[in-house]
């Protein structure tokens, strides 16, 4: 191993030491062999620290740094503790819940070789709890360079977070850290690459993780009370930071307008008509306050927006009823279709 590796694969976790095997053992199991693991041990009081050391015995040839960081302050505060400790020239962000394919360092590294790209993304796939593939989110052949505010499954130049100062803030509670660090480190980057073909990461979709647990439970009206900081906030500033990136410019602002009408569907399907209607309302206000001009992005339209099929079509469509006043008709909709679906659900068993 050099003296710096090409790759530090950052590993968070809380209380998953029942899961962390599984991603460790994907990082033992890579064919590319020139990374690190930092481990971030945030705040755990369960096993994670015994499944670490017994992983650093049983594969003496892996270069690790155990990173323990107590009390636990949350996933930003771990993040930002953890790149203060890596070394490799590209950093990766590792959930203790997700894993690696065996081919995904060396596909990023071979790309990362072959572009001197700042920022490597790769396609990666949502996995469900049964283990059943709920949704690939691979890249079509002319994809954007900003297809995804995803942090999992890229690398990111070190160098460009170190250099620009790339901290995560850590307080007001910020559920969208990852759209923060993605679109500023975007705004700053001089080359982007992807790569393309199968999924190389594995994103575990747990809906009992602790940021949708804090969105399921939190009242809709403490959202916009200043305890938080929202996508459509966090693009508008990088945005700015883009300067005459207009290209960059118009692809931050589609995927939060993907970000907002997803939290529209998700407040119709879960809170009452009242409610629902009334968060959707703040939603848009905020949408039109902090970009005012979204309806009018070139992305947002059904076909050959560079971006897949399924969540075009929705956009585009969600667009519309919009303009003509319609959202109402769009939530019995979304109300009807969630019953729809428990009903099935409940004929099956």
């Amino acid at each position: 191993m050099k003296d710096q590796p090409l790759i530090s694969v950052m590993i968070l976790c809380f209380n998953y030491g029942h899961m962390l095997p599984k991603a460790l053992q994907a990082c033992a199991g890579q064919s590319f062999r020139d990374f690190e693991i930092v481990m971030i041990n945030n705040g755990s009081s369960d096993c994670t620290e015994e499944v670490y050391r017994d992983f650093c015995a049983k594969h003496p040839d892996l270069s690790t740094t155990y990173v323990p960081v107590y009390p636990n302050e949350g996933p930003v505060h771990g993040w930002n503790i953890g790149i203060q400790h890596a070394k490799g020239v590209y950093v990766m962000f590792n959930d203790a819940d997700d894993w690696m394919e065996p081919d995904c360092l060396e596909k990023l590294a071979e790309q990362a070789e072959r572009t001197d790209a700042d920022r490597i993304v790769g396609p990666y796939q949502e996995v469900g709890e049964d283990g059943t593939v709920l949704r690939v989110r691979g890249f079509l052949p002319n994809s954007p360079e900003l297809p995804t505010a995803m942090l999992q499954g890229s690398m990111f130049r070190r160098s460009v977070v170190i250099e620009n100062r790339l901290v995560i803030p850590e307080k007001p509670y910020y559920p969208g850290y990852d759209a923060w660090f993605v679109l500023n480190y975007a705004s700053r980057e001089k080359h982007c690459a992807l790569v393309h073909g199968g999924a190389v990461y594995n994103y575990f979709f747990n809906p009992s993780s602790l940021i949708t647990k804090e969105i399921n439970k939190k009242d809709f009206r403490s959202e916009f009370s200043g305890q938080r900081i929202s996508v459509p906030f966090i693009t508008a500033n990088a945005m700015k930071t883009a300067g005459e990136k207009e290209r960059l410019k118009h692809q931050m602002e589609y995927l939060a307008i993907r970000h907002y009408y997803s939290n529209v569907v998700h407040c119709f399907m879960c809170y009452s008509k009242k409610d629902a209607m009334d968060y959707y309302a703040l939603l848009h206000r905020e949408m039109k306050e902090l970009l005012p001009r979204y309806q009018k992005n070139p992305h947002l339209r059904p076909f050959r927006n560079q971006y897949e099929q399924p969540g075009s079509l929705v956009c585009w469509g969600l667009k519309w009823m919009e303009r003509i006043h319609m959202m109402r008709f769009v939530r019995f909709l979304v109300t009807a279709a969630g019953r729809l679906l428990k009903r099935s659900e409940l004929l099956r068993r």
